[in-house]
């Protein structure tokens, strides 16, 4: 065929976040929705990841943490076709994970030639 065409694959990356031990009972997964389930995420993702504050020092540092993962979660939330953003509740009602699904454009397909 002509030039340019090709085979394209999609990929996924998923990161995921998650606090608490020995959750009993089944969770619920659903989408992440709104402001308040954004909020939650962005706290549990920045505990997960980078720990409670110890000093004043790490509090603040943890603050700004906080207000650009709210900041990136709110913008991928706005764009489902390139991210999908879901979480995972215990029986409590209680918000225990979330994961980050991101979805790209794969490489063009080499075909035969690997």
């Amino acid at each position: 065929g002509g030039g340019g065409g090709g085979v394209y694959q999609r990929g996924c990356g998923v990161t995921v976040a998650a606090t608490g031990t020995g959750l009993a009972g089944e969770l619920v997964i659903s989408e992440v929705e709104g402001k308040e389930d954004l909020s939650q995420a962005t706290q549990l993702c920045v505990t997960a990841f980078f720990g409670q504050a110890t000093s004043p020092w790490k509090s603040a540092q943890l603050r700004q943490l906080y207000d650009e993962q709210l900041a990136d979660l709110t913008a991928k939330s706005r764009r489902p076709e390139d991210s999908r953003l879901f979480k995972a509740t215990a029986p409590s009602g209680e918000f225990v994970a979330f994961a980050e699904l991101s979805i790209s454009t794969g490489l063009r397909s080499l075909g035969s030639s690997i």
